[in-house]
């Protein structure tokens, strides 16, 4: 990387295209290493960087392997409660973050704090200060640590834990990526998921080491980027590409209109897209299959954050309704009575625990069977579907586990329905947690109550008894990373949504009774 002058890393400060060599970044995390050091970090410490997707966080996480410290990647949602306990439980030494308005509070834990971007608060420097001032220093003595970063899960059904990752099973994964999907240097990548997601960083050390381009961008600039960029190579989650859907297909109607043309992959992901990896979450079947029509070359794969990759779609093997064929480097199992998928492989990505500021290495975790907590199953061809998680199944007073994804996927089509969640909330029936824009259909809530519960009828009327809708409870706001109720990968954080909604009873509105049912239409009290 140091002598890389024909490989780039663009991104953006405001509306200005900015462009460096991988070499210009590599003398610039020099730099900021040997600020590291004369700010007190020695080999070994944990360096915490939190904030959203820039230069200034890939910068950082260079840095910190440069000095021999160990990244601590917080998710950038992160809410100062989160970023407080991982100072105490981590022992970090040095906060890398976009919050300096809480700075006193980190710094009363003794920890050290600087700004991933420029402040006004002049008892803090930023890391291009720091940059700038030792550009010119002699570079410290390289000692690469490892395990050399630690984690967090994503929080999807719990709150998220922290681990540690080594190297080895990230190069490995990202070497057979290579093999797999014939990257060279004449590709790019289009970074759109935040940097503290795994992954992302994973593909990052992929693409430095390949000799390959980066652009950093983020979700809302992924088809203007796309277009100007024209990367081949883009990381998306199934609720990105049902928002492109949702939006495409409204500009889509009026070039029809317009040219009597279709929109093509060129419209969504620029003109040089080969290879577009769809993760995080199964994908309903008929959003690839439709994006597939458009020309997009779109590959599921499946992983977990702690086991790494599973199963992977690609130019070789490929069945769209599957989350791809089970890697060579590990094996799956279906747990006979609750269908659940278990993995194991001799390179997972948590290398261990921490304890006290330690990380604790856990020689066996993955080398045996392990839980991944998702209810699956699995073809003759190798080929693996996903139904949902496991913690998906609500159980009843009566004693009945009923899976609900299927229920919440079919309410989510009901027009101006945004995201749901099927609850049991310690009862003998189902109720549905609905977000919606509450002005899609109407201003008026009982309108739009009275639509979303004919609608829900309708879908009642398919399933068996136990697992019809009951009641549910309109949300007047949409679902986001910021409010709590999506992960950074956009994926619904169901218990707090039900802890959050489940219990306001007053508002619930109970559905029409089907034909089998014996419960009457009316609103709760």
């Amino acid at each position: 990387m140091k002598s890389n002058d024909s490989t780039y890393i663009t991104y953006r400060i405001h509306n200005d295209v900015i462009r460096k060599t991988y070499s210009q970044c590599y003398r610039e995390a020099i730099a900021l290493s040997c600020a590291f050091k004369w700010l007190g970090v020695n080999q070994g410490d944990i360096v915490a960087i939190h904030g959203g997707t820039s230069y200034a966080w890939f910068v950082t996480d260079l840095a910190c392997v440069l000095a021999g410290a160990v990244s601590l990647a917080l998710y950038p949602s992160a809410p100062r409660s989160r970023v407080l306990v991982a100072i105490k439980e981590m022992k970090v030494s040095l906060l890398v973050t976009e919050d300096c308005d809480h700075c006193k509070e980190y710094t009363d834990l003794g920890c050290k704090v600087i700004s991933l971007s420029d402040t006004n608060n002049a008892q803090i420097v930023s890391v291009a200060f720091l940059i700038a001032q030792f550009i010119n220093a002699e570079p410290p003595s390289i000692v690469f640590l490892d395990p050399f970063t630690i984690v967090s899960t994503s929080g999807t059904l719990s709150e998220p834990r922290f681990f540690a990752v080594h190297s080895y099973p990230l190069l490995y994964t990202i070497d057979r990526f290579k093999e797999i999907y014939s990257f060279t240097s004449q590709d790019s990548l289009l970074m759109v998921l935040p940097q503290s997601h795994l992954p992302q960083r994973m593909l990052t050390y992929g693409m430095i080491k390949n000799r390959i381009d980066i652009i950093l961008s983020n979700p809302t600039r992924l088809i203007q980027d796309s277009i100007e960029f024209a990367p081949t190579i883009h990381v998306i989650v199934p609720r990105l590409l049902q928002h492109l859907d949702s939006r495409l297909s409204k500009i889509s109607n009026l070039q029809q209109q317009k040219t009597g043309t279709q929109l093509s992959v060129a419209n969504v992901f620029g003109p040089k897209a080969r290879c577009i990896f769809i993760g995080s979450a199964p994908t309903p079947k008929s959003l690839l299959e439709k994006f597939q029509r458009m020309g997009c070359p779109i590959f599921e794969v499946y992983g977990t954050t702690e086991l790494g990759m599973i199963a992977i779609n690609s130019p070789q093997y490929q069945r769209f309704g599957r989350v791809g064929k089970v890697v060579d480097w590990g094996s799956v199992m279906i747990a006979p009575e609750t269908n659940e998928v278990l993995f194991s492989t001799n390179i997972p990505f948590l290398y261990g625990l921490i304890k006290d500021g330690k990380v604790i290495h856990d020689e066996k975790f993955g080398r045996e069977l392990t839980s991944t907590g998702d209810v699956g199953r699995l073809d003759e061809d190798g080929y693996l579907s996903l139904a949902g998680r496991i913690k998906e199944f609500v159980a009843l007073l009566s004693g009945e586990k009923i899976f609900v994804r299927p229920m919440e996927e079919e309410i989510s089509k009901i027009q101006s329905v945004e995201a749901c969640v099927v609850v049991g909330n310690g009862e003998r029936e189902l109720s549905a947690l609905i977000f919606v824009e509450l002005d899609t259909i109407s201003n008026n809530r009982e309108v739009q109550e009275e639509y979303i519960g004919t609608a829900i009828m309708e879908i009642n009327h398919s399933l068996h008894p136990w697992e019809r809708i009951k009641k549910f409870l309109l949300i007047g706001e949409l679902p986001t990373v910021e409010n709590g109720c999506l992960t950074e990968t956009l994926k619904l954080r169901r218990h707090i949504i039900s802890e959050r909604y489940a219990k306001n009873n007053a508002q619930y509105r109970l559905v029409t009774a089907t034909k089998n049912d014996n419960i009457e239409e009316r609103v709760g009290q």
